[in-house]
Order: structure tokens, then C-alpha cells, then sequence
């Protein structure tokens, strides 16, 4: 139904002005919308996403308190994803929570992980 409103605004005289592109560019950023929400499934499945930790100082002392998870999105094609690209498609295509899961369950394996080679480090989530 809502393409066959955007099509008759695009059939009206005042399409151009609206439009300048003929909507193409609309068109197009609605298929990139789309096709981002369909790899993000893609990329829980085949564990395109992955944590980097960035080292947290107290200005006072300078020793480290921990690590701050900040999750990427390794993209067969489009290659490094940053969060700002996919969080508001994920939170908007109900993938967030499965993202989110991930994060928490990453993020606990790699502070095992620290753990069990003698290092407390706290790891902070955003």
C-alpha cells in the first residue's frame, strides 16, 4: 500500500519538485535500509560481529581500570561497519535484544579469558 502512494505521488506534476531525482534516490536508500536489515540477520548467524576493547585510565594514577566492549560489524562486502551505521536498523528491526545478547556473551567469555591468565580487568559496557 505505501508503494502505491509513493508511486501516484510520483505519477502527480509536483513529483519533481518533491522528488528532483524522480525518487530514485529515495527508492534506492530504502533498498540499502532493507538490505542492511537482512545481513544484520546474516550476521548474527555467521558471526560477522566482534568486540574491540578499549583501555580505560584513571587520570589520576594512570593505571588501567578496565575496558570498554565496543562491538563492530565485520561485513563481508562492506567491510568494517562502524555501530552508528546499524544500531538504530537493529533497535528499529528488533534485532537489538539478539545483538545485545551477543555482546553480554562475548564480553563475559573475553573477561574469562582475562581471568584465567591472572588478570582482573573489569570490562565496562557502554
Amino acid at each position: 500500500m505505501a508503494s502505491r502512494s509513493w508511486a501516484s505521488c510520483c505519477m502527480s506534476p509536483h513529483c519533481e519538485q518533491a522528488f528532483p531525482d524522480g525518487g530514485r534516490l529515495a527508492s534506492e536508500q530504502v533498498r540499502n535500509r532493507a538490505e542492511m536489515e537482512r545481513d544484520l540477520g546474516e550476521a548474527l548467524r555467521r558471526r560477522q560481529f566482534l568486540l574491540h576493547y578499549q583501555p580505560q585510565f584513571c587520570l589520576q594514577t594512570g593505571s588501567m581500570k578496565g575496558v570498554e566492549a565496543l562491538i563492530r560489524w565485520q561485513h563481508p562486502y562492506r567491510g568494517m561497519v562502524p555501530p552508528g551505521d546499524f544500531i538504530k536498523i537493529a533497535e528499529e528491526g528488533d534485532l537489538i535484544h539478539q545483538i545485545g545478547d551477543w555482546v553480554l556473551l562475548e564480553a563475559a567469555r573475553q573477561a574469562r579469558k582475562w581471568i584465567n591468565m591472572g588478570r582482573n580487568i573489569k570490562v565496562l559496557l557502554p
